[in-house]
């Protein structure tokens, strides 16, 4: 018999518990289930670790069989095309899907609606999170193809400490970006060491990263949502970089980190990581941030507060993401099994559980995690922006990618450097990315 660590035996152990404490009607149906269930995930090994003992426990009498799909993703070419092919040749039932990989087979009528089966079993889909709701049906053209269990979600971290040694205010829900960036220059001192500054986004490598991640946190794209028109120029934009100029010339945000890394090691995020060496009074991240904190054993007197809002006072989550993504593949063979496994892992009981084992942020609302005391509620008001989701991701070639980096990359650099000013830089960034757009969408049709 293989061993168990620690936390397997635990989260068995919860798993009986709650089994045995709850209504009896969903583990009879789970402990009904039975036959042979094919589950699409990249991984055997890795599905084996993450959901095996869940399985072995809620449904002893399903067999199941992993379809690896990470054949796909090393096939070359593309990569959603190549899984699609694959499910069409192995047809699964339940697939495990990233938010691409659903809105990809969702638009091709790949996946079974899970509309009429949530009606029929009055499946609580009211306390499921709005936003996870409203974007799987957006993916769907109003239909629901599948249901995610967690989701993740980027907030302000703020370093208390040093917010009370500068004597200045907390941010909290009605800090503007504008704020930020002013109370951001209000921080550190060419005289003090380490040197400390007013906010830090870690693992920018380029201006071109810094003024993107900080115009997607404000809805903000260099193009229009089908791709056909560059969106450079615009007063918001102009805002945007002339805001991050500004930081990186009066040293409240470092400089980017010019480094090629294809891997990180554990020393490599600490020294990354200026928040947790509290060495910077601000950051943006996900739950990444909490966990980073406690793996570096970092003493920083932290707590979070909403992103900041935009122009108009609206807040914007671009890294607002779902992932597994339950779907039912339109083949499937045991269509019935598959979708008690999705009712069972959306589940108040599911919850229960993942919340005595993890601090996952679950779309299962009213089982909101806290963190050495603090509430994570704040990771919950998100709301899905479709029009500004659909820019950032807008169907737009490869090879466009590659030349607007590069373009970007020089423009920007030349007005960190004075060479041209802001409105310059961005006028000419626009005629290149337009030129790029209609250039790559002519060799894409002549390519089809």
């Amino acid at each position: 018999m293989k061993q168990m660590t620690y936390t397997k035996l635990f989260l068995m152990g919860a798993l009986l518990m709650n089994v045995l404490g709850c209504s009896q009607e969903q583990p009879a149906v789970a402990e009904a289930t039975q036959g042979k269930l094919k589950v699409a995930y990249y991984d055997k090994q890795a599905f084996d670790l993450q959901y095996g003992d869940y399985y072995a426990v809620m449904f002893p009498k399903l067999e199941i069989e992993v379809i690896e799909t990470k054949p796909a993703s090393g096939a070359g070419g593309d990569r959603l095309q190549e899984l699609e092919r694959l499910m069409d040749k192995e047809q699964p039932d339940l697939l495990l899907l990233d938010k691409n990989s659903y809105g990809r087979l969702a638009g091709a009528g790949k996946l079974v609606s899970l509309d009429s089966m949530i009606q029929k079993d009055r499946f609580d889909i009211e306390s499921m999170l709005p936003a996870s709701v409203q974007f799987l049906r957006s993916k769907g053209n109003g239909q629901l193809y599948g249901l995610a269990p967690q989701f993740s979600n980027s907030v302000l971290y703020y370093n208390k400490e040093l917010f009370d040694r500068y004597g200045i205010p907390y941010p909290n829900e009605k800090t503007t970006w504008e704020d930020f960036y002013r109370v951001a220059a209000r921080f550190g001192g060419e005289q003090e060491e380490p040197k400390v500054y007013g906010y830090h986004f870690p693992f920018m490598s380029s201006v071109y990263n810094m003024v993107f991640q900080a115009g997607r946190m404000q809805g903000l794209s260099f193009w229009t949502e089908d791709g056909s028109r560059a969106t450079v120029d615009t007063p918001s934009w102009r805002r945007v970089v002339q805001s991050v100029k500004e930081a990186v010339r009066s040293g409240s945000t470092p400089a980017p980190a010019d480094t090629k890394k294809q891997r990180w090691e554990k020393e490599d995020l600490e020294k990354a990581d200026l928040f947790g060496q509290g060495r910077a009074a601000m950051t943006i991240n996900t739950t990444w941030q909490i966990d980073q904190l406690k793996r570096s054993g970092s003493k920083v007197s932290w707590d979070i507060a909403p992103l900041p809002a935009a122009e108009g006072g609206k807040r914007y989550s671009p890294d607002f993401s779902l992932s597994p993504i339950y779907s039912i593949y339109a083949g499937a063979g045991n269509v019935e099994a598959a979708w008690q496994v999705i009712r069972y892992f959306h589940s108040t009981e599911a919850a229960k559980v993942e919340r005595k084992t993890s601090q996952a942020l679950l779309t299962r609302q009213g089982f909101v995690g806290q963190e050495e005391g603090r509430s994570l509620r704040i990771f919950y008001d998100v709301a899905y922006d479709e029009a500004a989701d659909q820019a950032l991701h807008a169907p737009l070639h490869l090879s466009f990618y590659e030349g607007f980096d590069r373009f970007a990359e020089e423009e920007l650099d030349a007005i960190m450097q004075g060479h041209a000013t802001v409105e310059q830089g961005l006028q000419r960034l626009e005629q290149r990315a337009q030129r790029l757009l209609e250039e790559s969408k002519a060799a894409a049709q002549l390519n089809e």
